[in-house]
């Protein structure tokens, strides 16, 4: 691979990153997953976080519903929307902060 190509697929990844609306911080807390009317439980990991969203790594990516609750072990608890998938990793969307 030249340098031009390795330069342009730098350029990328930077402007992807910039094309978010609200900046993302590498947390690697832990959190919860809360779905069936908080019924079932399913640990996760929040791999980084935003104002507006999350992306997680749960136990078991497959039974998440498009729509739970996420609590995180310090305390905060969202309602959250899957805005994707990828393997093992779910992005979620913050609809509402629960207190």
């Amino acid at each position: 691979m030249c340098g031009n190509e390795i330069t342009a697929q730098i350029f990328e990844v930077s402007s992807a990153k910039e094309r978010r609306r609200e900046p993302r911080k590498t947390t690697l807390k832990s959190g919860e997953i809360l779905y069936r009317q908080t019924h079932c439980l399913m640990a996760c990991v929040i791999m980084d976080l935003s104002e507006k969203g999350a992306m997680l790594k749960p136990e078991d990516p497959k039974p998440c519903p498009d729509a739970f609750v996420l609590r995180i072990k310090d305390g905060a608890c969202y309602v959250c929307q899957i805005t994707w998938r990828k393997d093992t990793l779910l992005g979620v969307t913050f609809i509402a902060e629960l207190n």
